[in-house]
């Protein structure tokens, strides 16, 4: 026996070094995490310069002047994004924004009130029309705030890249235009589309429309729909003589907290003896990263099983096709060669992992350690990842799950001596290791379901679920039972995979499908 391992050290380490010693293993290792943030980067970039347009659009207002009042709430709400964002900042390049603050008492902290007070005052000298602003300049505040306002606009996409204005601009406001002008507009692209606003939007929204080329970038009537729901809310209010005060209270969005029931303890003031009060307490942020921290560890536990055991697999195809493995096997025994191939490949795998660890894991700690400092809650990202029972159930079942599945990928390539071969003969296997990605969110949501429980006893997809739902882990019994089924099918998967192995190292021929294989383990 210990000459059999002293043999599967060997050919392990030898797997090991000839990974390692490369340059192309090491550059392949370091930057693959820089290539998983430069995706991360861009693929967010991308979506974020995809998923809103930018550009003009016009409005055709059948209505009294809504369109007016909808373009004076867009202004406000800008208004409103910057000047809460002044209330809130101490520093400015531009001296008058701080004079602003001051004067004006700005301290959205302590009074919210005092950002919607100097909003409102501004709205007077920047109102549409501009037939009916105030006079500018002025000395007052407000006055000179607004001539700010109009000459600054670059630097007020600058602070507040979000304003309505860095998107969508109103093409020829209050303009006269018929829906064929525009309808040439839209379809050359000079505008984004346009938007009908009916003469009764108060009482109906049966004829209001947005007009665009490509559907797909109708974003802007989204943004639209918002200010004029605001507008014609208002209307409505006011039609139904509803006091504003109630209106709010009618519309006002109802919140629940979330809570869970707990189970406390009580000693009897009479008797003494022990009692039970079932109570409740909120949630906290930290059981919520508790609860879908082991997503995070099958997706890492997924990654070394599939590409490990793929790896595995096309080793054993190059050294057979280039008859490495008869000088092997004339020095080792092929149980000995598959074990001590697994466990290379496995030691490959995890110095990947560490390097990663390192690499990601460091900024993710330091900026773990940081966020308290900026979040007015306490979060301990560190304790509700690394629980003791998440990193044990990790290694367990990366152990019998790597095993399991590396020995059905080394009994693969052994009877195959081509790459393409392997993977049309493994490609059911490959199918049924997707599957646990795919399941990911649903277990993670519903750790004890029917769907849970019966995957835990079906072996392929066992070591996945159970790192998924290791948030709700079943009771002591049961969970040593899962994990001696699992080694027990663990063990028939390296039993059959070495008598494939013996015989398959040494045919030309591959075996015809399942079949093929399954006559190999019977002979």
């Amino acid at each position: 026996m210990l000459n059999y391992l002293r043999g599967v050290a060997l050919i392990a380490r030898r797997d090991l070094l000839e990974s390692i010693s490369t340059k192309v293993f090491w550059i392949s290792a370091l930057l693959g995490p820089i290539l998983i943030v430069v995706v991360m980067v861009v693929v967010g970039f991308l979506t974020a310069q995809t998923a809103v347009s930018k550009g003009k659009y016009a409005v055709i207002d059948k209505s009294e002047g809504l369109g007016v009042e909808i373009r004076n709430e867009i202004l406000k709400s800008d208004l409103h994004r910057f000047v809460q964002l002044v209330a809130f900042r101490s520093s400015f390049e531009e001296e008058f924004l701080i004079d602003v603050k001051q004067q004006a008492g700005l301290n959205a902290a302590e009074n919210p009130q005092s950002v919607d007070d100097f909003v409102d005052s501004l709205m007077p000298y920047l109102l549409f029309p501009a037939s009916e602003r105030r006079s500018l300049p002025g000395s007052t505040l407000p006055a000179r705030f607004a001539t700010w306002w109009n000459e600054n606009q670059d630097l007020v996409v600058e602070l507040v890249p979000d304003v309505s204005s860095e998107r969508y601009v109103e093409w020829n406001p209050g303009g006269a235009f018929t829906e064929e002008q525009l309808n040439t507009l839209v379809e050359n692209e000079t505008l984004l589309g346009y938007i009908v606003i009916p003469s009764d939007l108060v009482q109906t929204t049966e004829n209001a429309k947005f007009v665009t080329k490509n559907f797909l970038k109708s974003d802007v009537a989204g943004w639209y729909e918002g200010f004029a729901t605001q507008v014609v809310r208002r209307y409505r209010v006011e039609q139904a003589n509803i006091p504003e005060a109630d209106a709010q209270w009618v519309v006002q969005r109802v919140s629940f907290t979330t809570n869970r029931t707990v189970t406390q303890d009580q000693s009897s003031a009479e008797g003494g003896e022990q009692g039970s009060e079932i109570d409740t307490e909120s949630v906290s942020v930290d059981e919520v990263v508790t609860r879908f921290a082991p997503a995070v560890y099958q997706y890492v536990l997924w990654f070394m099983v599939f590409f490990g055991s793929v790896m595995l697999m096309t080793g054993t195809v190059e050294e057979k096709s280039t008859k490495l493995v008869e000088v092997l096997l004339s020095n080792a025994d092929a149980s000995q060669l598959m074990d001590g191939k697994l466990l290379g490949i496995a030691s490959t795998m995890l110095t990947v992992i560490g390097v990663w660890l390192v690499l990601i894991g460091t900024p993710v700690l330091l900026g773990a350690l940081a966020l308290p400092a900026f979040l007015p809650i306490e979060v301990d990202i560190i304790g509700a990842v690394f629980k003791p029972e998440y990193v044990f159930n990790f290694i367990v079942f990366l152990v019998l799950g790597f095993m399991f599945f590396g020995y059905l990928f080394s009994a693969v390539g052994s009877v195959c001596t081509s790459i393409r071969d392997a993977q049309t003969l493994s490609a059911p296997v490959s199918v049924v290791l997707i599957v646990p990605v795919m399941l990911i969110v649903p277990l993670a949501m519903d750790p004890s379901g029917p769907l849970a429980i019966a995957l835990k006893f079906f072996p392929p997809y066992t070591p996945f679920v159970m790192m998924n739902t290791a948030a709700d882990l079943p009771s002591l019994p049961i969970y040593l039972l899962i994990i001696a089924w699992m080694v027990a099918w663990t063990w028939a998967s390296r039993w059959a995979a070495s008598r494939i192995y013996k015989k398959g190292m040494l045919i030309e021929s591959k075996p015809q499908g399942f079949k093929g294989l399954v006559r190999l383990v019977r002979t």
